[in-house]
C-alpha cells in the first residue's frame, strides 16, 4: 500500500540547469487515508513518522495502527513559484525526499 504521490521530483528530472524552474503557484496537500486490514493478514512492517521543513517546501507523513486500522496522514506544501539554478541542486534533494517520503510501503502478512 502507497500514498498518493505528489511526484515532486518529475519536475527535476535534469542533473542542471541554465534557467529558472518555474514552479507556478505555491500549493499544498494534507491527505488522510484509513486503510482497514483484512482479518486474514496482519502487518509485517509500518514506516516510522517522517518531516522535512526547507526554504522549497515542507512535508510530513505520520502513520499510525489503531487494532485492524492503519491511518497514514501526509502533509506536504511548496513555498516558492521558481527556483534559481544555483538553488537546482538543493531543490532536487528536498524534491527526492519529498518523493521518497510519500512512497513508503505498509507490509502486510498472512496472519497465523
Amino acid at each position: 500500500m502507497t500514498l498518493v504521490k505528489r511526484k515532486l521530483l518529475a519536475n527535476a528530472d535534469e542533473p542542471k540547469r541554465l534557467y529558472d524552474l518555474l514552479l507556478g503557484t505555491p500549493e499544498a496537500d494534507d491527505v488522510t487515508i484509513v486503510y482497514s486490514i483484512p482479518e486474514a493478514l496482519t502487518t509485517r512492517s509500518v514506516p516510522a513518522d517522517e518531516s522535512k521543513d526547507s526554504p522549497f517546501g515542507g512535508f510530513a507523513v505520520t502513520t499510525q495502527q489503531n487494532g485492524r486500522e492503519i491511518t497514514v496522514h501526509s502533509k506536504s506544501n511548496t513555498k516558492i513559484p521558481r527556483v534559481t539554478p544555483d538553488e537546482y541542486g538543493a531543490f532536487r534533494q528536498f524534491a527526492r525526499e519529498l518523493d521518497e517520503s510519500q512512497d513508503r510501503e505498509i507490509v502486510l502478512k498472512a496472519a497465523q
